[in-house]
């Protein structure tokens, strides 16, 4: 049953009536009998902390008054919609799918071909495989089921250093040389549909790849080092997107968001700022870029919305880069970069603008209603450090 709040200016005697419904189940509708002038509502919450159920009010409309006839106290109801309200007006979205271990699957040789391909039986961020480029030449061949219609992150992370020493270039395009190691995602036809050569990972992820599942069925990824002699070790995962089945953060620290496709949900509200961080990278590990965190709300077209950074660790301050912005400009921080539901950039607030505890904000106007996302950003790749992060709705 979905709460019925329906708020009295007095609950008892004649007085004015005021009612707003903010959920309705089709069974919990109001009831008006226009030949006796009678108004049944079956909950009615006083501030959310007196219930009363069964109401029976006789209302006069010439008078703008109303008579309660009936009133029944009971326990507050149960509220079985799972739901995390954004704010009192918005849309609602499912509650965050959270964990605090991983449980990693061990690799399964031999799984060099299709025909010895090791079948993944769980995918999401706990369930990562532990694998490596163990000899020479060494390719792995990994199965999961797709549904059609949804969208699959294939990210490595965790890479040994020792994968990038070398290079090869016969593998992708025959003129460049490129090194580490690379996904190719074949479909349940074994067609290849993906194939991405170039290491352009954030944070601890050396490579990403994503696809939408053309048909349901059985999809193949297989593993390969651009150079033929080096050995490593290294992660696999295969991350559903945000609103689908499997989706899942670690709490502690919102990851895996490094990705549009993968954004961690933020309340919104003064109260309900975040506090994350940029991630720093470790040694042992290849590494491309900064880590990049992403935030999701759900907005209706014309509300406003201001997206502030602020508690920002001076660690993130001290290097800067000139490639993500304006190129013959060199910024420092961490700045927000704003994504329409299509994922089309709106807005990119390069420089720090900010006051007192903030170190920059930007404000965007929802054109459609839909998902937005917030992409957090390091402008120097080998920074780290604690920020926090809130977004607050403009009210007219």
């Amino acid at each position: 049953m979905k709460k019925l709040l329906v708020m009295f200016s007095k609950i008892f005697g004649i007085g004015l009536l005021s009612i707003s419904i903010t959920a309705l189940a089709d069974s919990d509708t109001p009831n008006f009998d226009s030949s006796t002038g009678i108004l049944t509502v079956p909950i009615v919450s006083m501030d959310e902390n007196i219930w009363f159920g069964d109401i029976e009010l006789k209302l006069d409309f010439s008078t703008s008054q109303f008579t309660l006839l009936n009133a029944t106290p009971i326990d507050e109801p149960l509220d079985e919609s799972i739901d995390t309200p954004n704010s009192t007006d918005n849309p609602k979205e499912p509650l965050i799918n959270v964990f605090t271990e991983v449980d990693a699957i061990d690799e399964v040789e031999p799984n060099d071909s299709t025909g010895s391909t090791q079948e993944l039986d769980a995918i999401g961020a706990n369930r990562p495989v532990k694998a490596s480029i163990g000899y020479v030449e060494d390719v792995d061949f990994y199965a999961f089921d797709a549904v059609a219609g949804r969208t699959y992150t294939v990210d490595l992370f965790d890479v040994a250093n020792n994968l990038t020493l070398t290079g090869d270039s016969g593998k992708c395009e025959s003129y460049r040389t490129y090194e580490g190691i690379f996904p190719i995602i074949y479909d349940p036809a074994e067609n290849e549909i993906g194939r991405q050569c170039e290491p352009n990972g954030a944070g601890n992820v050396h490579t990403v790849s994503q696809f939408i599942a053309g048909v349901t069925g059985t999809y193949h990824i297989r593993v390969a080092s651009h150079g033929n002699s080096v050995l490593g070790t290294y992660f696999l995962r295969i991350l559903p997107q945000y609103d689908e089945s499997g989706a899942i953060w670690n709490l502690d620290t919102f990851e895996p968001n490094n990705w549009l496709k993968n954004a961690y949900p933020i309340e919104i509200g003064v109260t309900k700022a975040l506090t994350s961080q940029i991630e720093a990278g470790k040694n042992q590990f290849a590494t491309v870029n900064g880590d990049i965190d992403s935030y999701r709300i759900l907005a209706k077209a014309g509300e406003t919305f201001v997206v502030e950074l602020f508690d920002v660790a001076n660690n993130l301050t001290l290097a800067g880069d000139s490639g993500k912005c304006e190129s013959y400009r060199t910024y420092e921080g961490i700045f927000p970069i704003v994504y329409d539901p299509a994922y089309n950039e709106i807005i990119r607030q390069c420089e720090p603008n900010g006051k007192g505890e903030v170190h920059s904000f930007t404000t965007f106007t929802a054109g459609i209603d839909g998902t937005y996302i917030i992409r957090i950003m390091p402008h120097g790749n080998s920074v780290s450090g604690t920020y926090s992060v809130r977004v607050l709705k403009q009210e007219m």
